[in-house]
């Protein structure tokens, strides 16, 4: 059993995805634009002041070709889906008691939940699911006994009988089905510690999951992985919610309905990049939630990098970036009109060459289907979230035109893309050769499948008794 066709989220359309067979299995593929390059020019990638016809560095590059010379492999992968517990190795870290300790911890409300105990099926469900007693994240401990039917059971039927604010789960726990599957095709019996939901768990030293525990999870954050020290997103000593102690994810594919769905979509609804309106366009959201991240330096508050771009200009001719009407009644005290806009569909937004990505509540959703257009991407600095797309593997000048946090260059940036359409256009078709080579390549599909089943055993591997 494995459930693959539903893995990309990718509509069963003949112009936009095909089946073929491999190895006697039927996976779902995608042909990929037409708009694939096939032969790249490369270009020396410094931002100049001056354009296109003022200097003349542009080769061809045959070694680009060839997706490994521009692709990491199924290794390179799995160690930086992995990170640091790729070589760690403690095969004492699961005691006798562990299933004992964290079970005891659900009473104090921090939302640590597992199947493994010795009541009946129906009370193991109920239990694993009883999202109540959540208080910042969700940690689950071999969720449904690592069962891929009751995994698949709670996608298809049993994610209705929770709160609406709760439902969102159904997607993660549908993508942790590839991962149940190997975990009993090599008959581990190694706890798995799962986080579902955006960003990151807390690892409060004060309780017993702490940072020595290896959890997957969708993301991991690029600047708590520099601080050493504490492992901390930022130095605020004032609570906010992205600071503290957080663990260190191993990451998996998870929320791919959310994340990868619309990449498909792309070529039906794109047109070529000189037929586009030559400004940056941007809608998104503010949630209220997010106010408490007001002392946060602008580097790492997604909240203050959207203000500050919808916010400084409201009146620009190179910027068309608003929030949308629902976020204008909900926030109507801390915005005036001029910051809202009418709703922009994938196929609104792509009739404009610049299309800017902000990040969230950890990595930018819309990211990779804005990568994989023939619009080129604006992305403030510091990129600090990664996922299964290896956004901290884009490079500026590459795959993307980087500008200021705080936005204050953004209109600059643009006027040099609008004076470097060569360079542009090639910085567009290296961002969708590099999604082309995650999703779309003839050997993305079976790469996938192999990194999977690698993390799996390496995993086990390096934390199993066995």
């Amino acid at each position: 059993m494995h459930y693959k066709v539903y893995k990309f989220g990718i509509p069963k359309e003949r112009k936009v995805a095909h089946f073929y067979k491999h190895d006697g299995q039927l996976p779902c593929a995608f042909k990929g634009c037409n708009h694939t390059p096939l032969k790249l020019c490369l270009t020396h990638h410094t931002h100049h002041t001056h354009s296109d016809d003022d200097n003349n560095n542009n080769h061809c590059d045959e070694k680009m070709d060839i997706r490994q010379n521009r692709f990491p492999s199924v290794e390179e992968r799995v160690k930086y889906y992995m990170g640091h517990w790729y070589s760690t190795t403690n095969k004492r870290l699961f005691t006798n008691d562990f299933y004992e300790t964290f079970l005891q911890n659900e009473e104090d409300g921090d939302g640590i939940s597992s199947s493994n105990s010795s009541s009946t099926d129906a009370d193991a469900d109920a239990d694993v699911m009883d999202y109540q007693k959540s208080i910042t994240g969700r940690i689950l401990i071999n969720p449904y006994g690592s069962s891929p039917v009751k995994m698949y059971k709670f996608y298809a039927l049993d994610w209705k009988k929770h709160k609406s604010r709760d439902r969102n789960a159904k997607n993660y726990i549908r993508d942790f089905i590839d991962f149940s599957i190997i975990y009993n095709s090599i008959k581990s019996t190694t706890p798995v510690i799962f986080h579902h939901i955006d960003g990151l768990s807390s690892a409060n030293p004060k309780k017993e999951l702490t940072r020595k525990y290896p959890v997957f999870g969708k993301v991991r954050d690029t600047l708590a992985e520099n601080n050493n020290v504490n492992h901390w997103r930022c130095s605020s000593t004032k609570g906010c919610r992205q600071c503290g102690l957080k663990h260190s994810n191993i990451i998996w594919p998870l929320n791919r309905r959310r994340h990868y769905s619309a990449v498909a979509s792309v070529p039906k609804n794109d047109i070529p990049f000189d037929q586009k309106i030559g400004m940056a366009v941007w809608r998104g959201r503010i949630e209220k939630s997010d106010l408490v991240d007001a002392d946060l330096p602008i580097e790492i508050s997604s909240w203050k990098q959207r203000m500050a771009l919808v916010g400084n200009h409201i009146n620009s001719t190179y910027v068309n970036a608003k929030f949308p009407p629902d976020d204008y009644v909900k926030t109507s005290k801390s915005l005036t009109k001029q910051y809202v806009g009418s709703i922009l569909h994938m196929s609104d937004m792509l009739k404009y060459k610049y299309l800017v990505a902000i990040e969230g509540n950890d990595v930018s959703s819309g990211l990779k289907w804005m990568l994989f257009s023939n619009s080129v991407v604006f992305i403030p600095q510091p990129i600090t979230w990664e996922s299964w797309a290896m956004e901290s593997l884009l490079q500026p000048f590459v795959h993307y035109i980087p500008m200021h946090a705080n936005m204050s260059n953004i209109e600059e940036m643009i006027i040099w893309c609008e004076d470097n359409p060569k360079k542009v256009q090639h910085i567009s078709k290296r961002s969708t050769l590099f999604i082309y080579d995650l999703l779309f390549h003839p050997d993305s599909y079976m790469d996938e499948e192999q990194i999977l089943v690698d993390i799996v055993k390496k995993y086990d591997h390096n934390f199993g008794s066995k």
